[in-house]
């Protein structure tokens, strides 16, 4: 028996490779981890006998390897602002789901937003002046909104409604693309 489900999401991936892959040079984007000042960027579990995460910089050497911030973040990798100087990083608290920036030596730390069933895939747009990310805030179940924010916290916006729709990227300041789905299709 052919499993219709796989087979759609292997179309949709192919089709998302296509599409990545046919971007201009100067929109593709930059995933490296990597800040300013060359140190690398990571989530560790570090914490005995404990499931947590923390977001941590270390030099490309592996050497002095310390944790940005004491919030325990979602097993989600953080994201670096396109200037390399401000991470967005999701957490889970107190029934929460949040989205946060913080400078990459530790200060400023800013809520952006919370969900209550959902709040993450953060990606920054190419002026590091918005962040779009993924948010369900209906305890009923729901849909996967994307959002917007500015980078101070302000100006929040739901820019979907209905289906599910996930993995943003900034195009450019004014584009985002990202990827759509309900129980029988998928589509970017």
């Amino acid at each position: 028996a052919v499993n219709l489900k796989n087979v759609c999401m292997k179309k949709y991936l192919t089709a998302l490779m296509i599409i990545t892959a046919s971007c201009k040079k100067e929109a593709a984007i930059d995933m490296t981890p990597i800040n300013a000042t060359g140190e690398i960027l990571f989530i560790s579990r570090r914490i005995y006998n404990s499931a947590d995460w923390q977001i941590f910089l270390m030099n490309a050497d592996g050497t002095n390897q310390r944790a940005v911030s004491n919030h325990l973040v979602s097993c989600a990798p953080p994201i670096l602002s396109n200037s390399k100087t401000t991470i967005a990083f999701t957490t889970y608290e107190n029934g929460d789901y949040n989205l946060y920036t913080i400078d990459t030596d530790g200060q400023n730390q800013k809520l952006l937003s919370k969900g209550r069933q959902y709040c993450s895939s953060p990606a920054w747009s190419p002026d590091d002046s918005k962040i779009a990310f993924v948010k369900n805030d209906n305890d009923a179940g729901g849909n996967y909104d994307l959002c917007t924010v500015n980078t101070d916290g302000s100006n929040e916006t739901t820019i979907t409604s209905q289906h599910d729709h996930l993995s943003p990227q900034y195009y450019d300041n004014n584009t985002i693309i990202f990827s759509s789905s309900n129980n029988s299709w998928a589509g970017i």
